[in-house]
């Protein structure tokens, strides 16, 4: 078959695989209601607005309040179709800017890699279409202002990255990603735009007196979220690891305080882990793709932020979709390490095989946990395995 009669194949077997996510992911009843996550933040946000109180599990900024409110003014029907058609637009864009980083259109493992990836964590892509959450949203948006601040666009890079901020928490590492990386203006950008979303917009909707206010309130709740045992009283769909120590080990008054050492130390560990990987990135010299660098990168850090998270449910997963498709790609290149090739392989099968195996509840939230922990830590060593060869291989060509 020709080159180009592959490629064609290889889109073939994307787009479709890409549909049987989304049809799955709106039309499965399963555990969850359609857009139950879409009406449930609407009417949050509704009473943040009328009674200017935070309801205490609630932890959206008021940048993502107003948004909501302003979706939701034509009516619920039509905002949930619209905010659909957005997560199918995001779900596109974020293949795209995958592939974009791993090669092209021209690359059919760039094209296959995110299929894959999608294969592995499907049960996390059909929740958030589901629940019509901003997920994905959140994902494409701080994925391309990476992919824009690494071509320096760097005032539409630091809108985007605002933008996913305001939207998701977990995206405002990367703007710290961005003074890392030596994009100075980015950080800039970002925060000017982040200025705009969490000061100017709440103030010209609210008003001064009570955009403060409810900044304060806001900052309370996470503040509160954060506290040990927080998870227990939270009404949602639990998968983070706190949930799932508190399930298997218990958190009775005699074990509670051992229970959130261990906790505590695990969330170092994970910490360390990503600071000493992106630290010794940058000091050793990288050989790797800057696509697959920046790829690596973001999704490291953005599948840490989601593993740390105590209030993590299902559909955060979807940031695991960066790594997945990362290890993806190395396990189909035959131009990679033997070792790394079959590494990469296994943790994919793995996972997938923990997450379809489980059942519903805390099984199902340890396979999540698990999967998180096992993108975060096997990627730096399945790179590590292949940058060795590649160093070789460069020191070869140069002798």
């Amino acid at each position: 078959m020709a080159r180009s009669g592959v490629n064609l194949a290889c889109g073939a077997v994307l787009a479709g695989g890409s549909l049987l996510f989304v049809a799955q992911g709106l039309f499965d009843d399963g555990a969850l209601r359609a857009v139950q996550d879409h009406v449930i933040t609407y009417s949050l946000s509704r009473q943040v607005a009328e009674s200017h109180e935070y309801f205490r599990d609630f932890t959206y900024p008021l940048p993502a309040v107003i948004f909501k409110l302003l979706l939701g003014w034509p009516g619920m029907a039509f905002s949930s179709v619209l905010w659909s058609l957005c997560s199918l637009i995001a779900f596109a864009a974020l293949i795209v800017g995958m592939i974009e980083l791993l090669g092209d259109l021209a690359d059919e493992r760039a094209l296959l890699a995110p299929t894959l990836a999608c294969l592995v964590w499907v049960w996390c892509v059909q929740w958030d279409f589901r629940a019509v959450n901003v997920n994905l949203v959140f994902l494409a948006m701080a994925l391309w202002g990476l992919i824009r601040a690494q071509g320096q666009h760097l005032v539409s890079a630091g809108a985007l990255l605002a933008a996913s901020v305001a939207l998701k928490l977990y995206a405002a590492p990367l703007i710290v990603y961005l003074a890392f990386r030596g994009w100075w203006r980015g950080l800039i950008w970002a925060g000017a735009f982040g200025c705009v979303f969490f000061a100017l917009a709440p103030i010209v909707y609210f008003g001064p007196s009570d955009a403060w206010m409810l900044t304060g309130l806001w900052l309370r709740n996470v503040v509160a979220a954060m506290q040990p045992g927080f998870v227990v009283e939270l009404i949602a769909y639990k998968v983070s690891l706190e949930w799932v120590l508190l399930s298997f080990v218990g958190g009775g008054d005699e074990g509670a305080g051992g229970l959130y050492a261990a906790l505590r130390g695990v969330q170092l560990g994970v910490v360390l882990w990503l600071v000493g990987y992106l630290w010794l990135g940058s000091r050793r010299g990288d050989c790797r793709q800057v696509g697959e660098r920046l790829l690596a990168d973001a999704g490291l850090v953005l599948s840490s932020m989601v593993l740390l998270s105590p209030l993590a449910e299902p559909h955060h997963g979807v940031v695991a979709l960066l790594p997945a498709t990362l290890l993806a790609h190395v396990a189909l290149d035959a131009g990679r390490g033997q070792r790394a090739r079959i590494s990469a392989a296994a943790v994919l099968a793995g996972v997938a095989l923990a997450l379809q195996a489980a059942p519903s509840g805390a099984w199902k939230a340890a396979a999540f946990t698990l999967g998180l922990l096992a993108m975060i830590l096997s990627l730096p060593i399945v790179e590590r395995m292949q940058t060795g060869v590649s160093s070789r291989l460069i020191a070869a060509s140069n002798s």
